[in-house]
C-alpha cells in the first residue's frame, strides 16, 4: 500500500494544509501617526477572518527584538484568540507554525528558548524556518531529525518542524541543492517558494530571460519536487503568490496577483502531486516600499485587517481544495504532462523550452502529452492513460490511490485570460476492451458522472474549465 512518510493530523485530524502567512505583530495608528501593537480584540477580529475563509493553519512569528513581557503579552493575546474561535466552532479547528527567528538566528539570539504556552499548545502544528542557505543546513538538519523521531511520547514527535527552503530562482545547480537537503534533514514536509507571477515592465530592466509576467522556471520547480516527492516519500508543499513585493534574492519584481493567477498557482501544484498550500502573503504591513521606490499592495486582508477582493477569491479556492483535500492527500503522482510545453498561460515562451529532445521531452524537465514512453518510469508509463489533447492550454496529472484501484487526475486550464473546453483522449490500449464500461466522476462537482464518448474512433470525453482552475477526476470500472 503506498503511504506518504509522514502526514500531521492537526487539532482534528487529517487535514489538507492550507496556511495563511503573515499576522500582523504591529499595525498604523493613525491618530497618533505612529505604530502599535494590536490589540487583543483586533487579533480576535484578524484570526476569525482567516478561519472563516477555510485556512487550516496559520504561520505567526516570534520578534526578538520585543521584551519578554511584551511578547508573552502578545502570544497570550493569540492564543486566546485562537482558542475562543476554535472553541466557538462546531467545525474544523484552527492551527498555527510558529516562525521562531531566534532558532534561525541562535548565533545572535542565543540558545532557543520554548515559551511553554505556545509550544505545549494543542494547537500548535510545528515550528518553522524560512530559506537556509546551504552554509546552514547542517545546523537546521539536526533540528530537522530531532523532529523526525519515531517516538511517539517525545514532544517532537508531536510538532513539525517546517523548514521552506529557495526556489530555483534563487539558486544554482538547484537539482543538487534539493538533494542535499532531503539527504542531511531527512524532513518530514518538503517546501519551496518561486513564485511565477512578476511585473513584466519592471522586470524589463533586467537580463532575465523573457520578459513575461510568467516566469520560466515555475513548472521546472514543481517537477524536480513532485520526482523529489515521488522518490522520497516524503509529501511536498508550495508558496503561492498574492501580494506585489520585491525580492532581493531572485531580483524580482512581483506584481499583486489576479484570481486566476491564484488559481493556476495552486491547482498547477496540485497537478504536481503537492499536499500543502500556503498563502504570501494573507497580510502586509502598512506602506512597504524598499530603496527602489517599489510599493507593497494590499494582500488577502489590508493593513488595517479590511478584506479586499481577493478575500473571497481565496476563500472559495480554500474550499475547493478542502472539498477534495482528504482524497488528495491519499494520491501519488504518476506523472504530470502538457498539452503543449510552447504554451505558458496565454504566452509563448520559446526559450523556456529551447533545446527540446525529438522525445517530448525539455531540458526543464517538463513533459509534453506525446513524450515517448521509452524516457518515463515504469510507473509513469503504467498509468499514462491520456494518449492525445485538442487544446495545448491543458496541464494534467496522473495519479494513483494510496487504497482504491482507481486512477484520479487533474486537469488544468493554463489560460489564464479565458475558460476553455478540452477533449482528452485516452489510450485504449490502457483499458483494453472496457473502454465503453469506464465511468468518469468529476470530484470537483460533487461527483458529478459522465461516460468516455467515441469521438471519430477516438475515445475520450470533453471538460470545460474556468481561466486558471482544475478539476479533479476519478476513473472507474
Amino acid at each position: 500500500m503506498l503511504k506518504h512518510q509522514w502526514n500531521f493530523p492537526g487539532v482534528d485530524g487529517y487535514r489538507f494544509p492550507i496556511v495563511a502567512n503573515n499576522i500582523p505583530r504591529y499595525i498604523f495608528d493613525s491618530k497618533n501617526n505612529n505604530y502599535r501593537e494590536p490589540t487583543a480584540v483586533f487579533l480576535y477580529e484578524f484570526i476569525k477572518k482567516i478561519f472563516n475563509a477555510d485556512f487550516t493553519i496559520i504561520r505567526s512569528s516570534f520578534t526578538p527584538t520585543l521584551t519578554p513581557s511584551n511578547e508573552r503579552t502578545y502570544y497570550n493575546n493569540f492564543l486566546n484568540a485562537l482558542e475562543q474561535i476554535n472553541r466557538e466552532s462546531n467545525r474544523q479547528k484552527i492551527s498555527f507554525i510558529t516562525y521562531d527567528y531566534r532558532i534561525k538566528n541562535a548565533a545572535d539570539y542565543g540558545t532557543p528558548a520554548v515559551l511553554e504556552r505556545i509550544y505545549d499548545s494543542r494547537y500548535c502544528y510545528g515550528i518553522s524556518v524560512d530559506e537556509p542557505k546551504e552554509s546552514e543546513f547542517s545546523y537546521f538538519a539536526n533540528w530537522s531529525q530531532k523532529f523526525s523521531t519515531d517516538d511517539t511520547n517525545s514532544w517532537f514527535n508531536k510538532k513539525l518542524f517546517y523548514v521552506n527552503i529557495f526556489g530555483a530562482s534563487a539558486v544554482r545547480n538547484y537539482e543538487s541543492y534539493v538533494s542535499q537537503w532531503i539527504t542531511l534533514a531527512k524532513p518530514r514536509v518538503l517546501s519551496y517558494d518561486n513564485y511565477p507571477v512578476w511585473d513584466d515592465v519592471q522586470a524589463s530592466k533586467f537580463n532575465d530571460e523573457i520578459n513575461s509576467d510568467w516566469t520560466n522556471d515555475f513548472y521546472y520547480n514543481l517537477e524536480i519536487f513532485r520526482q523529489k516527492s515521488v522518490e522520497t516519500n516524503i509529501p511536498f508543499w508550495n508558496w503561492i503568490l498574492v501580494h506585489k513585493h520585491w525580492s532581493s534574492y531572485s531580483h524580482r519584481y512581483y506584481r499583486r496577483a489576479k484570481e486566476s493567477d491564484i488559481r493556476l498557482q495552486v491547482y498547477a501544484s496540485l497537478a504536481y502531486g503537492c499536499k500543502g498550500i500556503l498563502y504570501y502573503n494573507f497580510w502586509n504591513p502598512p506602506l512597504a516600499i524598499n530603496n527602489n521606490g517599489w510599493h507593497e499592495e494590499n494582500a488577502v486582508l489590508d493593513a488595517l485587517g479590511n478584506e479586499t477582493d481577493l478575500y473571497p477569491v481565496i476563500a472559495t479556492l480554500n474550499r475547493e481544495i478542502l472539498s477534495i483535500g482528504d482524497i488528495l492527500l491519499q494520491l501519488t503522482s504518476r506523472g504530470t504532462y502538457h498539452g503543449s510545453t510552447k504554451y505558458d498561460s496565454g504566452k509563448l515562451t520559446e526559450k523556456m523550452f529551447s533545446s527540446k529532445n525529438t522525445n517530448g521531452f525539455s531540458r526543464y524537465g517538463i513533459k509534453e502529452i506525446n513524450t515517448q514512453d521509452s524516457i518515463l518510469s515504469e510507473k509513469e508509463r503504467q498509468f499514462k492513460i491520456v494518449k492525445n489533447i485538442n487544446n495545448n492550454a491543458a496541464l494534467i496529472g496522473i495519479f494513483e490511490h494510496q487504497k482504491l484501484p482507481n486512477i484520479f487526475m487533474i486537469v488544468v486550464n493554463k489560460n489564464r485570460l479565458k475558460e476553455e473546453k478540452f477533449f482528452i483522449e485516452l489510450d485504449e490500449t490502457k483499458f483494453l476492451s472496457s473502454m465503453k464500461q469506464i465511468i468518469i466522476k468529476n470530484l470537483s462537482e460533487n461527483g458529478k458522472q459522465f461516460p468516455v464518448v467515441n469521438m471519430n474512433g477516438k475515445y475520450g470525453f470533453w471538460l470545460t474549465i474556468n481561466a486558471g482552475s482544475g478539476k479533479l477526476l476519478e476513473f472507474t470500472k
